[in-house]
């Protein structure tokens, strides 16, 4: 079987394999491999704003099929500080969630968007809210399939004792990433909270139990950092006093439970 340009041309297209010295048959399965894993683009989209309004600002809107890995930064170039912070929407913008603490954007600084969790999945809007216009923003955003193994599960309608924020499918394995566990609380009073690993047929206990914190205060964040594997039928669940307005976000990856990518 004849090789597609080669030996005219002497390096694949997509990943850039050598094929110099090779036989044909082997100079083919070089091929194959830049067709099957080259050819597998993900798109980027930048989006720009000469001045974001004061509240809510859809930076990227919910797509179907589609996850966005997404990070911003903003530029003040007004005379007095602009406080910004992330927040997402699960209905599109019509009901908004805190997702992270306010940061203070003094006149002439920059500053990076403090976000808690990536990917922003296809039943995601993410926006940012400043307390002022005049803030210049800039972001950088990956656009990939849904089906991408990094994904994010997150919590926005809650009840008084066990929220479950993850169950791992039948044969797969869930990987937690560093990001780890975030927890923003604006149900407007203290609450405590408790995150659990609980295995298959089990419920929270303090034996599966991985953080808590006995006291987070309205407009106030909690989180935990630190990587973890969950096999089948491991769900994270989260346990609350309140059914008040919360949100609690999480990023990881699915994989086959031999290791291979879904």
């Amino acid at each position: 079987m004849a090789v597609p340009y080669y030996p005219l041309i002497t390096e694949t297209p997509n990943l850039g394999l050598s094929l110099v010295g090779m036989d044909e048959v082997i100079a083919q399965d070089m091929v194959l491999i830049d067709d099957a894993f080259g050819a597998q683009k993900l798109p980027f989209q930048t989006t720009t704003s000469p001045i974001l309004a004061s509240g809510n600002n859809i930076v990227s809107p919910a797509e179907a099929g589609k996850k966005k890995i997404i990070q911003s930064f903003v530029h003040n170039p007004t005379v007095g500080s602009i406080s910004v912070f992330s927040e997402s929407s699960p209905d599109g913008g019509v009901t908004w969630f805190k997702t992270n603490a306010v940061q203070a954007v003094a006149p002439n600084a920059t500053v990076t968007i403090s976000q808690s969790y990536n990917p922003y999945g296809s039943d995601m809007t993410y926006g940012i809210n400043a307390t002022a216009p005049g803030l210049n923003l800039t972001s950088g955003i990956q656009v990939v399939p849904d089906t991408f193994s990094l994904t994010s599960k997150f919590i926005t309608s809650w009840v008084v004792g066990n929220n479950t924020l993850l169950t791992v499918p039948d044969g797969q394995v869930f990987f937690l990433n560093n990001n780890g566990f975030n927890y923003f609380n604006s149900s407007g009073s203290t609450t405590s909270i408790a995150v659990h690993f609980v295995p298959p047929g089990g419920s929270p206990s303090l034996t599966n139990r991985v953080f808590f914190s006995a006291s987070v205060l309205t407009d106030a964040i909690a989180f935990f950092a630190g990587f973890a594997t969950l096999p089948a039928g491991y769900k994270i669940i989260v346990v609350s006093n309140s059914a008040g307005k919360q949100f609690a976000g999480m990023s990881g990856s699915f994989f086959n439970d031999d290791g291979t990518f879904i």
